[in-house]
């Protein structure tokens, strides 16, 4: 889609852009299911548009739950992936950026999100069923939660 700007100073003078956007609804976009086991997986989505392409790194549901951590990945984790769980250790994630539609819940730690870029968490709820609580970490851009529950029983709720 093209999209133009024009913006008039006070003077009468304008100026004009135009952009190329595009617009994802993740939650009826097609997701990469690069190893066949139906769990729709996430990728690593290296041309920025939210959209899965073909080539693009395949992130499955079980490394996700086993801890991903990949500092230079755009990571983006689609509502048909399901919810990401742990037992017995913490759901923690770290990528240079993160959007997810997706629950997380850790039944024996807490729940880590760690992007040096943004955070988008969107439509989700955060739980970790211990005392270690909620930590989202944006080290150098914005944490986005539009429409997120973050349920800490007894440990914290930490967005820095």
């Amino acid at each position: 889609m093209t999209i133009s700007l024009t913006v008039t100073d006070d003077d009468g003078n304008t100026d004009t852009e135009t952009f190329e956007i595009t617009v994802v609804n993740t939650d009826v976009a097609e997701a990469p299911d690069g190893n066949g086991d139906g769990d729709g997986d996430a990728f690593n989505d290296t041309n920025g548009n939210g959209v899965y392409d073909e080539g693009e790194e395949i992130v499955n549901k079980t490394t996700l739950e086993n801890g991903y951590n990949d500092p230079d990945s755009d990571l983006v984790i689609y509502p048909s992936v399901g919810s990401i769980q742990s037992s017995g250790g913490p759901v923690s994630i770290r990528a240079k950026t993160i959007s997810a539609g997706v629950d997380f819940t850790a039944s024996g730690d807490g729940v880590n999100l760690i992007a040096e870029g943004d955070i988008r968490i969107d439509d989700v709820t955060l739980t970790p069923n211990s005392n270690r609580g909620i930590n989202i970490t944006s080290t150098g851009d914005r944490i986005f939660a539009d429409r997120t529950e973050m349920n800490a029983k007894q440990g914290s709720i930490e967005l820095n």
